[in-house]
């Protein structure tokens, strides 16, 4: 590809939240997800999923988890106020004159660790003609709030949104961290797919022929 082919739609590195956890700066916070319109071309519309710079919390601290002891990892989160950070789900619009356009906010999750947000986690599903969103478990060592079992619990979903329904405006989609908050706001715009996910990625639709697709969730591990 030659330089002069390649055009800068969106850069969003001031709006990220600053990277690097610890000493080791190992980190698995940041742009995490992109995903364009299947009509990107006439329309110009995408939609990206990332950790944003604004909302960096305080860490929350647990006892340490035993995998052989399950009441180790039945803590609870009682304080929603404290929380690492948020990841937020926006629409922007590519307009042909060349210029990006911020169209509005459709969601943002309090995560209460800095790991396990999912990455390579949002696609456009061709068969429902909307927003698939895999969310992880909160994070930290064996999921220690047992978020992803919890039916309420937004983390560790499956998440359908369509996009076209949705008529919340921006300030209106505060940080949430439950399913009835989803539901709050989006209302009928939402389903939720499937539960017990860990750290999902690389969800993809893929044909097999007329209307028929194959669905990958892979490194759920």
């Amino acid at each position: 590809i030659d330089k002069d082919d390649i055009e800068i739609i969106l850069d969003i590195c001031n709006d990220i939240i600053e990277l690097g956890y610890n000493s080791n700066k190992y980190d698995e916070r940041g742009l995490i997800g992109f995903e364009l319109h299947p009509e990107f071309c006439d329309n110009g519309i995408f939609w990206i999923y990332y950790s944003h710079r604004e909302c960096q919390g305080d860490p929350i601290h647990i006892n340490p988890v035993n995998p052989s002891d399950p009441l180790s990892y039945q803590q609870c989160w009682d304080n929603k106020d404290q929380y690492d950070h948020i990841n937020t789900l926006e629409e922007w619009k590519y307009c042909k004159e060349g210029k990006t356009k911020f169209r509005r906010t459709l969601l943002r999750i309090k995560q209460p660790f800095y790991n396990n947000n999912g990455f390579n986690n949002i696609t456009f599903s061709p068969e429902s003609k909307t927003l698939i969103i895999a969310t992880g478990d909160g994070g930290s060592d064996y999921d220690p709030f047992n978020l992803s079992q919890n039916d309420n619990s937004i983390y560790g979903k499956l998440i359908s949104l369509d996009p076209s329904r949705v008529k919340k405006c921006n300030d209106e989609i505060y940080g949430i961290t439950t399913i009835s908050e989803l539901y709050e706001q989006h209302g009928s715009c939402v389903y939720i797919l499937a539960k017990g996910l860990r750290n999902p990625g690389n969800l993809i639709h893929e044909s097999c022929g007329e209307n028929k697709y194959i669905k990958y969730l892979v490194n759920n591990g």
